[in-house]
């Protein structure tokens, strides 16, 4: 059982189980590129205002959380217990450079990123 803190509500006891979260993780890749593919840059490219990240943004922020956040978190689980604190993981950093990628190429990244990692689930 973990225990996740949700700010003033304090600590919420979850039963975690991998597989389970993988069955999940899998199916996002496909599904982006199901809900973006195809679409006008101005489907894509746009946001709400500021402050707002718009898809392209949205999967690049995918993409560093899994390489950066969500694997090596599951990793120090695995291998540290549930106890261990983590690195601080910067949400914005994608945000720092424009992406050189199109939106298919970073859904393809991701998807490979995700692939990679829970291969050997």
């Amino acid at each position: 059982m973990l225990c996740c803190s949700y700010g003033s509500e304090g600590c919420i006891n979850i039963n975690f189980r991998l597989h389970e979260a993988i069955d999940i993780l899998e199916r996002t890749p496909e599904t982006l590129e199901r809900f973006l593919s195809g679409l006008s840059e101005a489907w894509v490219q746009n946001n709400e205002g500021e402050g707002t990240w718009n898809a392209h943004e949205v999967v690049e922020h995918f993409i560093e959380a899994e390489k950066h956040n969500w694997i090596p978190r599951v990793e120090s689980i695995v291998m540290q217990g549930e106890h261990h604190l983590f690195s601080a993981f910067d949400r914005f950093s994608h945000l720092k450079e424009k992406s050189k990628r199109t939106l298919e190429e970073a859904l393809l990244k991701f998807k490979i990123i995700q692939k990679n990692a829970y291969s050997g689930t």
